[in-house]
């Protein structure tokens, strides 16, 4: 990792562990993310704490802690001003229970000046919605989403919405476009309540397989 270069420039710089934490939880490696924003911090406690505990709050998440990952991203909330970091907030506030205010932060994000935010907002808000019933309006949002600015967690979030409206074919062909496109996090792929309706499903067990694989070597490879 570049980061790792950085750091025997300057061991002292916090931004290197802390990119090295986000690389680290989207490859699944959710303890080691937590050690690398740690060691950021504790390299320059004076740094900018929003980076740190946004990643912190997506690997909460994904570990399945989602009232603790809420309490780390409203601090995002309160000391940044980046809207992407809003629908990491409304993910654990859905999973956490609040599914009302995780809807309405996302319709407040629908028409974001963020390209980035918005179509994130439209893909997260229609796997939701899609898991309450409400078929019509998820697709409205996934035909807008499909148009927009497509990372690999908007496009994750397409996949869920897919598995939530029972089209196993399109939720499975987005969800290895998240994975082939840079979010391999194979323990929240396992944990995520949302995908249950496909979890049997051969093709979503084989997909999964490649994803189990792939973690373990790098869990072999950036692992403690």
């Amino acid at each position: 990792m570049e980061s790792r270069r950085a750091l025997q420039l300057d061991p002292r710089a916090p931004q290197p562990w802390f990119y090295m934490a986000g690389a680290l939880y989207h490859l699944g490696l959710l303890p080691e993310a937590e050690r690398a924003v740690r060691s950021g911090l504790d390299a320059q406690p004076s740094a900018d704490r929003s980076e740190a505990l946004r990643t912190l709050g997506t690997v909460a998440i994904a570990a399945g802690r989602y009232t603790e990952a809420a309490s780390l991203l409203q601090d995002v909330q309160r000391l940044s001003d980046r809207p992407v970091s809003d629908t990491h907030l409304a993910t654990a506030y859905f999973y956490a229970g609040e599914r009302a205010r995780a809807e309405a932060l996302l319709d407040s994000l629908l028409t974001s000046h963020s390209a980035s935010a918005a179509t994130r907002a439209q893909a997260s808000l229609a796997s939701f919605v899609a898991s309450r019933g409400d078929r019509a309006r998820a697709l409205s949002l996934l035909a807008r989403a499909e148009r927009g600015m497509v990372d690999h967690h908007v496009a994750y979030s397409i996949g869920v919405a897919y598995a939530q409206l029972g089209d196993i074919v399109s939720a499975v062909r987005w969800l290895r476009t998240a994975m082939e496109t840079g979010f391999r996090c194979y323990p929240w792929y396992t944990r995520d309540p949302l995908l249950a309706p496909i979890r049997r499903d051969a093709s979503y067990r084989a997909l999964e397989a490649e994803l189990k694989r792939q973690w373990e070597k790098d869990r072999a490879r950036f692992g403690a």
